[in-house]
């Protein structure tokens, strides 16, 4: 199973420090609220509800990647048997 996602789910180790459940992100490190045009990120940082989710997606064998955007660049990360692919913009293409 494949997820397809905005916003890529947070695995210990993975090359990408912006993902969803991400222990450090909060409002200390959310640099981009005034350009989202958005409310600061919470100081306490993500909900319980968040944490579960991703525990539940990094314990769950039948997930093997996940598709994201939000960078609007390509990348890509392994960590252990799972993969995150995070694809450019579909918008700006010709």
């Amino acid at each position: 199973m494949v997820l397809f996602m905005h916003v890529p789910v947070y695995f210990p180790g993975q090359n990408i420090d912006y993902s969803c459940g991400h222990p450090q992100w909060d409002e200390a490190h959310d640099c981009y609220y005034e350009i989202e045009r958005r409310q600061p990120w919470p100081k306490e940082g993500h909900t319980a509800t968040t944490q579960a989710f991703c525990e539940l997606v990094r314990e769950c064998p039948q997930i093997i990647g996940c598709f994201a955007g939000h960078t609007s660049a390509p990348l890509t990360s392994t960590t252990g048997d799972f993969s995150t692919w995070s694809v450019p913009i579909t918008a700006a293409m010709p």
